[in-house]
């Protein structure tokens, strides 16, 4: 088994490394980030979804759910345009089964009298282990995906439901 050591940047050096590094170490990391709250989900005089502004940028984003029985659900994505991806959740495409499922779902909860609040990882995602600390760029799609899934699993064990699945 090869285990990732991460080394502070100074001291990384491209010698290849040789099957015989294979030893065992324990990494110890933290993953940290910061959600900026952008506002609500709301229904326009027409009864679509109006979500709030958005940047023209990566992110990792979570749409709260919350039912009008007080049940909390999360649904968290990554995108490479979160204003483009908001754009695909109110005006789904017929082969879009992800943005039909949440356009349907979130038109549902907001007419029973429920709410969704939108916040979105923008610039503050770092990895941290020992005393070094390297700031993450979300221009990386393999960044946004970990983030992404570290913060589904997060709410494993939660009373929290997760909508990133069909029910």
């Amino acid at each position: 088994m090869r285990v990732l050591t991460i080394r502070d940047p100074a001291e990384v050096t491209n010698a290849p490394r040789s099957p015989s590094d294979s030893n065992e170490q324990t990494l110890d990391c933290r993953l940290a980030i910061t959600w900026t709250e952008l506002g609500q989900v709301r229904l326009d005089s027409d009864g679509r979804l109006e979500f709030p502004d958005a940047q023209n940028a990566p992110a990792v984003y979570r749409l709260r759910f919350t039912r009008p029985d007080g049940a909390e659900d999360h649904y968290i994505g990554e995108s490479e345009n979160l204003r483009r991806r908001f754009a695909h959740y109110r005006n789904p495409g017929p082969s879009q089964a992800t943005n039909l499922r949440l356009n349907s779902d979130a038109i549902a909860t907001l007419r029973a009298g429920g709410a969704i609040e939108v916040a979105a990882v923008l610039t503050d995602a770092r990895l941290e282990t020992g005393n070094w600390r390297h700031e993450l760029t979300l221009q990386s799609v393999e960044i946004r995906r970990l983030l992404e899934r570290a913060v589904l699993f997060e709410t494993e064990g939660t009373e929290i439901g997760v909508l990133n699945k069909a029910r």
